[in-house]
């Protein structure tokens, strides 16, 4: 009898301990969020958008995406994609507070963008990088800011490491694939480990694997192929039956949808429902060779290439589409739809060229000759770049 009430006491206790540790585990959790919400932010980037046949209509679009601060200097880490070009950049903490972000430089290879704000605005800590390598199951924390919705918190796992994806030309390699609902992460958002510190950066949606990119671009190929086909086909034959019209109206239906084939390889692939992340690692060396760089000159415009039409009738150049009240450009005399023509001697035919300048040759605070077109002349203006 003993022996039994002995029994039933342990099996009472250990059902206690039991019922405690996912108490305790969702404890942990709660105050891991909250804590790594104190290093989260919501990004903001607005930039100018033309259009219209003479591209003078202007207006202003407004895009959100998330980032983290990840030293006690106000550097927020976010992704380039997104911040690049961009007017006008600003932040808002756990509490709605907010502050403009100036652009310190990008990692076009990585695709990260390294932010400052002046954190005395705002209730922010910083975040450690973690020194670890994580495998595939290690538990991980994603913050970030979908839909606007700011700060969410997504728990999940690392389900794949050293992934190489593909997306707007470029190679990205040594990504880490996530385990977390896609439309609940958002690019630049906090990875985390168990312990709060960073894993990584939620990477952007238009990354894929690249058999997804290579049969996409195949069916498109198919796609186009098959249009032309069709048009020499339809003024090859000049009395179509009924019939003949069906079959070359269905053959254009078809390849109209081959020509957007991630909607047809969605279901199949899933390539949509899976998050990538750029590890801690390269986001460590990108936000090093970023501050040992020297400052960026910028001249507070934004440019964009000539139309066909435009090559034409004006002198290759860059299409000045807006400059910011105040900036080096404003000062100068720079005014919307001046054709930049050379900075410092250096044509800039291309927005390449323009970009080599500003990081590589003009110096913030040293007046340089630029010349533009306006209204059927040329002007030469005497500029003093900024520093970003």
């Amino acid at each position: 009898m003993k022996r039994l009430v002995s029994v039933l006491i342990a099996s009472c206790l250990l059902g206690g301990i039991l019922a405690q540790e996912p108490a305790a585990k969702q404890s942990n959790r709660v105050e891991l969020a909250k804590r790594l919400k104190n290093s989260a932010v919501a990004v903001y980037a607005t930039r100018t958008v033309t259009g219209g046949k003479e591209q003078i209509i202007r207006h202003r679009v407004t895009v959100s995406l998330s980032g983290f601060l990840c030293d006690k200097d106000g550097h927020i880490l976010t992704v380039a994609n997104a911040v690049e070009g961009a007017s006008e950049i600003s932040v808002e903490d756990e509490s709605g507070n907010k502050s403009k972000a100036e652009l310190v430089g990008v990692n076009d290879r990585d695709n990260v963008a390294l932010l400052r704000v002046d954190i005395k605005n705002l209730s922010l800590s910083p975040i450690e990088f973690s020194e670890e390598v994580y495998d595939a199951g290690s538990e991980i924390v994603v913050v970030s800011s979908p839909l606007g919705l700011k700060n969410t918190v997504v728990f999940g796992m690392v389900s794949g490491k050293d992934r190489t994806l593909v997306g707007s030309g470029r190679i990205y390699s040594g990504m880490l694939q996530l385990a977390t609902p896609p439309l609940q992460t958002d690019p630049g958002g906090l990875v985390a480990d168990m312990n709060g510190k960073v894993v990584g950066m939620v990477a952007p949606a238009y990354l894929k694997p690249p058999v997804v990119a290579q049969t996409e671009e195949l069916l498109q190929s198919i796609a186009k192929n098959l249009l032309e086909l069709s048009e020499v086909f339809g003024n090859f034959i000049k009395d179509k039956t009924p019939e003949m019209r069906n079959k070359l109206e269905m053959i254009e239906k078809e390849a109209g949808r081959l020509l957007f084939p991630e909607k047809l390889l969605e279901p199949i692939m899933g390539a949509s429902e899976i998050t990538f992340a750029i590890p801690s690692s390269s986001l460590k060396k990108a936000v090093e060779a970023l501050l040992r760089r020297k400052k960026t000159a910028w001249l507070g415009i934004s440019v964009r290439p000539q139309t066909e039409p435009e090559g034409a009738q004006l002198p290759r150049g860059l299409i000045v589409v807006e400059v910011i009240e105040n900036g080096p450009a404003h000062k100068a005399g720079v005014a919307p739809m001046d054709v930049l023509l050379s900075l410092d001697k250096c044509e800039t035919k291309d927005i390449m060229t323009l970009k080599r300048l500003l990081e590589e040759t003009l110096e913030p605070g040293k007046t340089v000759e630029m010349v533009i077109f306006r209204q059927g002349e040329k002007k030469r203006l005497q500029i003093t770049p900024d520093s970003r």
